[in-house]
């Protein structure tokens, strides 16, 4: 990370502190020789808290303001099961506060920590299953009361500052979760599926667990499209 950190030319200690609390975190595993589900959340945390500090130190450095956020101390609140967390109903009002609250007040992009959260009785950091950094996605969208993508025209601008950007409209996405092993064979039951309704797939995307699939369709097929994925 520090190596990244270089390359970008991003002020190390962005995520020196984490590093440092990473490290005495597995010198505890390693004495302890014991891994509990918590402390398994725990650590796998660190990966999305010190990529999204890079990214958000690195968007800085572009000039392009932007601001890290940890999913849970946004008030993103779940359920204490550790690895497959659920996000409670509580998350939502605290969610668009908080983050309205800082745009009103210092406008930046905020990056936050995907598939993170809170357990509500235990307060420990817990990892949401099934998908949980499109969920974290999905969840802050709700809390905002957001049916689509607002002040596109901007986001479009700050982005172009860092990347080639393309602009896809009147599109629809449709997620898919379904079993790990038979991934392979539910891509190819749904391409089946739309090859007969003559539907084009724009782009696919999966996650790195395999446990969620989307797929980009024209606005206007979507409709059939689930239809005929449920029949």
């Amino acid at each position: 990370h520090f190596s990244t950190a270089d390359d970008l030319g991003v002020e190390q200690s962005v995520i020196s502190g984490l590093l440092e609390e990473l490290g005495q975190l597995l010198t505890g595993i390693a004495l302890m020789k014991e891994l509990t589900n918590r402390t398994r959340d725990y650590l796998v945390s660190f990966g999305e808290r010190l990529s999204t500090r890079i990214f958000s130190a690195y968007l800085n450095k572009l000039g392009v303001k932007a601001r890290q956020y940890d999913a849970f101390d946004i008030g993103f609140i779940t359920t204490d099961e550790f690895t497959n967390a659920e996000i409670l109903d509580a998350t939502y009002p605290a969610v668009a506060q908080r983050l309205l609250n800082d745009w009103l007040s210092d406008a930046a992009i905020p990056i936050v920590t995907g598939f993170l959260g809170k357990g509500y009785k235990t307060g420990a950091i817990t990892t949401l299953g099934r998908g949980g950094s499109d969920l974290t996605a999905t969840a802050i969208g709700k809390a905002l009361g957001l049916r689509e993508i607002q002040e596109l025209d901007r986001m479009v601008e700050e982005l172009e500052k860092i990347a080639v950007v393309n602009l896809l409209q009147k599109c629809s996405i449709i997620s898919l979760i379904g079993n790990v092993q038979r991934s392979s064979f539910i891509l190819e039951k749904v391409f089946n599926v739309f090859r007969k309704l003559g539907v084009n797939v724009q782009m696919i995307s999966q996650g790195a667990s395999k446990v969620n699939i989307s797929l980009i369709v024209n606005d206007m097929e979507a409709e059939k499209c689930v239809k005929a994925l449920h029949n």
